[in-house]
Formats: structure tokens, C-alpha cells, sequence
């Protein structure tokens, strides 16, 4: 279009409605016709500047223009304003003029969409602030009232807390899937009447199903778990930015990744995880990734590329932030250098993992530091220690009715009994863990390695090789997750 006139010195409305009409290929005529004016009305809107630019938003609305659009047209008429009747040392060229003004529409788009970016970074941080503090008034409150205060308490379900309570569902969710299902949930409802546009409550919503697949993940609910990341990408489809970048498609790459590692895909995991990387530069969210790629690595037997993957994530991670990840870190070092048999290795990393655990008084994860001693004593040949451990460890996790991690822990005692030809206290063993057995249904097809050991331990003639087909064959009913594997 042609520039407006450097005299005009009054509000720019007419040319920015010239430019608007112009730009969506509408005549004068046609433009009247759809707001319902006469062409003689729009004629003397774009020759005389008479729009109040509250009236051309309006006018600008009508036709599907933004009003953000509107600023930025207005705003490049005062640059073109300002520069025509500058004090210039040669004279412009009569044609000076038009480029002129691509310029400054150009320039007044960049500038009006930086200050957007500036405004909704604020924005952002703001709801962010306002998000934690009313996830601490909502964890403070009975389970049973959140709901109700998510869903009418005056400015409580927005967009930023539904990423809070996916955060804090990934946070419980190692130790409490029943409570990271909940909070799951909860972002759901949030992003379903949070205040958000069509294209971000989208996201929101795909995000939260995300969340609720990885609930049912860690307890091996995989069937729900993919229903739930099919839903999820349903509504937040791959490569599709979230407005604004409000919110990180890298954490759906990193939850599908370990769903993918549980379903021991792990060729799609570690695309999964490539993806996230690819979008995630520096910092801790970029060594969470790591440590993820670290567990799919271990579960392929990757060690060597395991323990590669910590080390890149070791300088990336807060500790001072997320205290546990300092414990998953080391322990997975020791884990994999004890697949290695770098036993001495591992073990002198280990005390460390312990005290950081006691500090914080992780007792599940206390119990798998101790059981992972007892494989290291084991690897050294330090058979009483190893026998001390197992026992524990059994016992510990039969009291606290974790019949999985008891099975393995016990079959684990077994095997070292029976590798020092005690079949008399395997039988004996065998007889007290009768009801962890129970527990887990042997009568199951997939569990019939574990009934013939029983068998043969009743009768004294078990093997160890008979104990170790026995725990295999509870690893692969449990979706074969490495029992001391920490990081869930």
C-alpha cells in the first residue's frame, strides 16, 4: 500500500485501516458491506483520520484482526511519521517514502512483539509465584477439600498450577503413586477451567493426561499408562510448541521416554530422550534427561554408556533444589560400576549415598542401599556381610509387605545359601518366605520358574541356578524393573 502522508499529523487510524483493508484484499465497497456502512464512510475513515483507535480495534475485530496487530500498525505510522519529517543531510527520493514504511511496519511488529515477550515473561513469573503459594496453602489442606478449592476458589486454577501439580506429582510418585495419581488429577480439572487460551488449554490438558500416564507407570500399570500418553498426544501433538513457551514438551519426550524403558522398548526410549535433549540447552531439567537416558541405558546393559550419561548430568543437576537426585545420582554410579564388577569401586562410593539418604530419612531407599551393599560384598567375596545384608533386606521389606522387593531380596539370601551348599537353611528360608510367595499368585504361568524352585528347596535339591531363573521370572512379571533401581 502506499505510505500515509507525512502531513498528517492527527491519530494515524486512517492509514492503518487503509493498510489492514488492503492487506486482507478487500475494496472499499466490500469493506462497507461487512460493517455495514456506507463506501463514502469508508473513504473518509482512511482520508481524514476521524477513527478513535478504541473504535478501528473494533473495526479491526470485526475483520479478525487482533488488536495487538492494531498497536503495531499505529505504531508504525509514528515511526514512518517521525522519520519522513526528520532534519535529514540529502534529500529523500520521491519513491524514499514507500520503503519507508515497510520499514516501519516491519520494525514496529519486531518491537511490539519483544515487548509482548517482555510482558508475558512477567506474566509468567508471576503466575509461577502465585502457583507455589497456593500449592503450600493446598498441601496444607485435607485431600478431600483441594478439589473443591481448585475448582471455586477465586483465582486458584491456572495454567501455572497445573504445572505445579505436575511437578509434584512426578515428586511423589516413587514413593506415592496413590498421591501422584491425585495431584495428576487434579492439573487435569485445573487445566480444564483454568483461564487459558483455546491453543494452550490444549496443551494443559495433554500435559496433565501425560502426568496421570506416569502415575500409573511407576507401579506398572502400563496398559493405562499408554492410554493415558495416547489421550496426551491426542491434544499436544508432537513438534507443537506450547504458547508462548509457557510449558516444555521436553517433559513429555522425558515421561513417554520411561514409559518406553518400563515397556523395555528401549530403542524408543532413547529417541524419546533425544527429542527432550534436542529442546532443552543447559541446566537441571537438561541432567534430569541424562539421568533418564543413564536408566535406559543400565536396563540395556549399556554400563559404560550409563555411567557416561551421569557424568554429563552430575555438573547439570541442583542439588540444593532437588536434594534426592544427589542420592540417584551416586547410586546409580555404584549400581552400574557393580554390573562392571568394580566392586571396590562401588563400595567406596556408597557410604555416601547412605548418609545422604539417612539425612533425609529416605527409608525404601535406605533398604536398596543396603541390598546393593550386600551385591558388592557378594562380588568381593565377602560372603557373611553379603548374607547380613540379604537378610536385612528381605526381612525389612516382608515387614513392610512389599512382597516384589521381598521375593527378590529373599531369592537373592537363597542363592547365596545354596552357593555355599547350605540347602537345609534354603529350605528353612523358603518355608518363612511361603506367604511373600502367596503374595505375588506363583500359581501364575509366567511365575512357574518360581514354584519349581520351591519345590526343589522343600526337598533340599534346589540350585542356584534354580534361584536365579526364580528371580528372573518375578523381575519379568513385575515388567522386569531392576529391583535396586532408585530412580523411578
Amino acid at each position: 500500500m502506499s505510505p500515509p502522508s507525512p502531513r498528517s499529523h492527527t491519530a494515524p487510524t486512517g492509514s492503518v485501516l487503509r493498510k489492514i483493508r488492503e492487506d486482507l484484499d478487500l475494496t472499499q465497497a466490500a469493506l462497507a458491506a461487512i460493517l455495514h456502512v456506507t463506501p463514502h464512510t469508508i473513504s473518509d475513515w482512511e482520508r481524514e483520520d476521524i477513527l478513535r483507535p478504541t473504535r478501528l480495534v473494533r473495526v479491526a475485530g470485526q475483520l479478525g484482526v487482533p488488536p495487538q496487530v492494531v498497536d503495531a500498525l499505529l505504531a508504525a505510522h509514528q515511526l514512518h511519521r517521525h522519520a519522513v519529517g526528520a532534519d535529514l543531510p540529502i534529500p529523500l527520493a520521491p519513491n524514499a517514502s514507500t520503503g519507508l514504511w515497510a520499514a516501519a511496519t516491519s520494525i514496529s511488529g519486531v518491537a511490539h512483539g519483544s515487548l509482548l515477550n517482555t510482558l508475558l515473561s512477567a506474566q509468567a513469573k508471576a503466575d509461577r509465584a502465585a502457583a507455589a503459594a497456593n500449592w503450600t496453602a493446598l498441601s496444607a489442606t485435607a485431600e478431600v477439600d483441594r478439589g473443591f478449592l481448585i475448582e471455586f476458589a477465586p483465582g486458584v486454577a491456572t495454567w501455572a498450577l497445573v504445572d505445579r501439580l505436575a511437578i509434584e506429582s512426578i515428586a511423589e510418585a516413587h514413593a506415592h503413586p496413590d498421591k501422584a495419581l491425585l495431584l495428576a488429577r487434579h492439573a487435569l480439572r485445573c487445566a480444564a477451567i483454568a483461564p487459558a487460551s483455546d491453543a494452550l488449554r490444549r496443551c494443559l490438558l495433554g500435559y496433565s493426561h501425560a502426568h496421570i500416564g506416569n502415575a500409573h507407570r511407576v507401579p506398572g500399570d502400563l496398559r493405562a499408562a499408554k492410554g493415558a500418553f495416547l489421550t496426551a498426544r491426542e491434544l499436544w501433538p508432537e513438534g507443537t510448541p506450547a504458547p508462548a513457551g509457557l510449558l516444555s514438551e521436553a517433559r513429555l519426550f522425558d515421561l513417554e521416554a520411561s514409559l518406553h524403558r518400563a515397556q523395555r522398548q528401549f530403542d524408543k526410549a532413547l529417541v524419546s530422550v533425544d527429542r527432550a535433549l534436542a529442546l532443552v540447552a543447559t541446566g537441571p531439567e537438561r541432567g534430569r534427561l541424562y539421568l533418564n537416558q543413564s536408566a535406559i541405558l543400565e536396563q540395556r546393559c549399556d554400563y559404560e554408556g550409563s555411567l557416561e550419561a551421569l557424568r554429563a548430568a552430575a555438573p547439570l543437576l541442583d542439588f540444593r533444589a532437588e536434594p534426592r537426585l544427589y542420592g540417584v545420582l551416586h547410586f546409580n554410579v555404584c549400581a552400574n560400576l557393580a554390573h562392571l564388577s568394580r566392586f571396590d569401586e562401588a563400595l567406596a562410593i556408597l557410604p555416601t549415598v547412605r548418609e545422604d539418604y539417612m539425612a533425609r530419612n529416605q527409608d525404601f531407599d535406605l533398604i536398596r542401599v543396603l541390598w546393593l551393599e550386600g551385591r558388592l560384598h557378594r562380588g568381593l567375596g565377602h560372603l557373611e556381610q553379603a548374607q547380613s545384608a540379604f537378610d536385612q533386606v528381605w526381612k525389612r521389606f516382608n515387614a513392610r509387605h512389599a512382597a516384589y522387593d521381598a521375593a527378590l531380596a529373599g531369592l537373592d539370601l537363597a542363592a547365596l545359601y545354596l552357593d555355599t551348599g547350605r540347602n537345609a537353611e534354603t529350605r528353612e528360608l523358603t518355608l518363612t518366605m511361603a506367604a511373600v510367595f502367596d503374595a505375588l499368585g506363583i500359581e501364575r504361568e509366567e511365575l512357574a520358574a518360581v514354584r519349581l524352585f520351591v519345590e526343589a528347596a522343600k526337598r533340599e535339591t534346589a540350585s542356584v541356578e534354580q534361584a536365579r531363573r526364580a528371580a528372573a521370572a518375578v523381575r519379568a512379571a513385575h515388567r522386569d524393573r531392576d529391583p535396586n533401581d532408585i530412580q523411578s
